[in-house]
């Protein structure tokens, strides 16, 4: 599909795709509160949410996306769905399964190959509370009866760094439909070997985001069960891996040393490069391969990227399934970032004022002094002597073997490995300088560098990706008729400026109310996190989260239907039929939006009561405030 070249729907919200971003629990409960309002909602004499025909997912978003698939294809009904998904994403019940399975060493039988951390302990928790074993051959071209046509949830590989697809289809698709991959077009699966993942361990490939998680590796910790190695097998044989340099460390990374060696030794010269790449083709995969999977979102936090790619394949004709008439993002990330706080600067005193040399110093003297005590009176000084003796010689240890970290040289070069960048000279220098640094001085360094790094990924690095992809995005031709935007933060206060000034301002009818406002911005400064504490029940986290996707979605649905019938030149083009339809729909979600001015949490608590929720309690925005920075600034 060319850039531009997508031309405006005709029958606007009639075949729907959603992206869920990443974002922890709170991107979860945003989008469970997405499809509460999507069920709510009426559209062609059903639910809307049955016009909703794929989802795209990273990180917090794939717990949502995969626990309504699966509700989708084994035909439990939405309530059935929302009440299991409600009840164990509330409170500490994860966190407690995931440290109950780390310390019990028959939770990992099934799973040999699985280290012992907490990506691992978070993929058998997922497993156990929300998936019950259940594997991508589970869904897989079974959800013939119900909307989805396909859903992706979104990883990162270590190989290469792209974004990997970790894509399903759960109908029959009679179409060739060649770039439908499990995976990129450098490293994926064929056949369908994927079938035997389970769904639990995708989404922990999904959601293990950097500095909380190890990476997951692929395939060894996807696999279950596996006596005979024939899973395993499986996988391998139909795993492609193209490398990147066709060099001899990187084959052998992949390949066995003596296939690569052979490969080496009997090659024509002068080398024919294409004639290299297809001969290292037919080399088998090494048994202990192994690629390491992270977070989706750090290469597409919003899942962009997998939705434009799947309607690009409708577009095209490669699959049976319809082109979406709409995409909506639903995305807890934004644009608005804290500002940089530096350390401030301090007057060290004691031992904080010590340089790495007086501490060498010191040590050198009370490894001495120990000494010279055994000579002097072994008898009388033994039990002192060895004190100041093994705090000398562990000081001096320590500290060289800090050195050998920091330098790289612990491990084959494990550790933070100044050598690889710096020339050994430069790395002398450096350790002859700092070694003169009070200490305090160096950590303060470390603490703003440090906070630093964390704003650089958390923030800078993911808010340009973000912005990045959502102009590849406009800039492919999708615009206001395929495409809508659903934001944590669209009623919060901190959005007021953005949505009452310039060209894009709304009409005065979509005005939020104070009370929905106080609710959207609660859940928009919730922080990223695995689970909710008790602290955030007691305080109605989750509760605002859900609340603000369901107004939220149904906010930005009115807005969508004001900008399709403010390009009167689109809209008078639409037959008269679905004129009136949207029409139609637009009254009813204007009666929605004033039931939610009045009370945020209506649709929240009807569910929780409808759908006989363990231990409900209603909500009130009574039990909130505005937060204290907006204090005196807002009503």
């Amino acid at each position: 599909m060319e850039p531009g070249t997508l031309k405006p729907t005709q029958t606007p919200l009639d075949n729907i795709g959603l992206a869920f971003s990443g974002g922890g629990y709170r991107a979860a409960s945003f989008a469970l509160g997405t499809l509460s309002y999507l069920n709510k909602i009426r559209w062609n004499d059903k639910s809307m949410l049955e016009s909703v025909s794929y989802i795209s997912s990273a990180s917090g978003g794939s717990f949502t996306n995969a626990a309504y698939a699966l509700s989708v294809v084994e035909a439990t009904g939405f309530d059935a769905f929302y009440k299991k998904f409600f009840e164990n994403i509330e409170g500490v019940k994860l966190l407690d399964r995931v440290f109950e399975n780390l310390n019990d060493p028959d939770a990992w039988k099934d799973c040999p190959e699985k280290r012992r951390n907490m990506i691992n302990a978070f993929a058998l928790s997922y497993n156990q509370l929300f998936f019950e074993g259940k594997t991508v051959d589970d869904i897989m071209y079974k959800g013939i009866n119900g909307p989805l046509d396909e859903i992706c949830f979104n990883t990162t590989e270590f190989y290469h760094g792209l974004l990997f697809r970790q894509a399903v289809k759960l109908k029959p698709d009679s179409k060739s439909d060649k770039t439908f991959l499990y995976g990129n077009y450098i490293i994926h699966l064929m056949n369908h070997a994927e079938k035997h993942l389970k769904l639990a361990d995708l989404v922990a490939a999904s959601s293990c985001f950097p500095a909380g998680f190890e990476p997951i590796l692929f395939p060894d910790e996807f696999i279950y069960n596996d006596t005979d190695g024939k899973i395993k097998a499986g996988i391998l044989e139909n795993l492609c891996i193209e490398p990147q340099e066709l060099q001899v460390d990187e084959l052998k990374l992949i390949h066995n040393d003596a296939d690569v060696d052979n490969l080496v030794k009997n090659l024509a010269h002068p080398v024919n490069i294409e004639v290299l790449a297809e001969e290292a083709k037919q080399l088998s995969l090494r048994n202990n391969l192994k690629i390491g999977f992270m977070d989706g979102g750090i290469t597409d936090n919003q899942g962009l990227e997998s939705i434009m790619r799947a309607n690009e394949r409708r577009v095209n004709k490669e699959t049976d399934f319809k082109e979406f008439d709409l995409m909506l993002i639903c995305d807890v990330g934004s644009h608005y970032m804290d500002p940089y706080i530096p350390v401030k600067p301090k007057k060290y005193k004691g031992l904080p004022n010590l340089s790495i040399d007086n501490i060498f110093v010191i040590a050198t003297v009370l490894l001495i002094a120990g000494i010279a005590a055994f000579i002097i009176n072994y008898h009388l000084l033994a039990i002192p002597a060895t004190l100041i003796t093994a705090t000398g010689l562990l000081t001096i240890a320590g500290l060289f073997l800090l050195r050998r970290f920091i330098a790289g040289g612990v491990r084959k070069n494990e550790g933070l490995n100044l050598s690889k960048n710096f020339s050994p000279e430069i790395v002398k220098e450096m350790f002859h300088h700092f070694g003169k640094t009070p200490i305090g001085a160096i950590a303060d360094m470390l603490t703003e560098r440090f906070n630093s790094v964390i704003t650089l990924n958390n923030d800078i690095f993911l808010k340009r990706v973000r912005q990045l992809l959502y102009q590849s995005f406009f800039d492919e031709g999708y615009g206001s008729y395929r495409l809508k935007t659903n934001h944590i933060y669209d009623l919060s206060f901190s959005n007021d400026l953005n949505r009452v000034s310039g060209e894009g301002r709304d009409p005065l009818y979509l005005s939020p109310g104070y009370s929905m406002q106080i609710i959207a911005e609660n859940a928009f400064e919730m922080g990223t996190t695995l689970w909710f504490e008790h602290e955030k029940i007691k305080d109605s986290s989750l509760a605002s989260i859900i609340a603000c996707g369901e107004f939220s979605t149904c906010y930005n649905l009115l807005v969508y239907i004001d900008r399709l019938k403010a390009d009167t030149l689109y809209f008078e083009r639409l037959s008269s039929a679905w004129q009136e339809k949207l029409n139609d729909l637009q009254g009813r979600l204007l009666d929605d939006y004033d039931k939610f001015k009045k009370d945020p949490f209506w649709l929240y608590n009807e569910s929780g009561l409808l759908f006989h929720i363990a231990n409900f309690k209603n909500k009130s925005v009574a039990e909130y405030k505005i937060p204290g920075k907006f204090t005196g600034l807002r009503n």
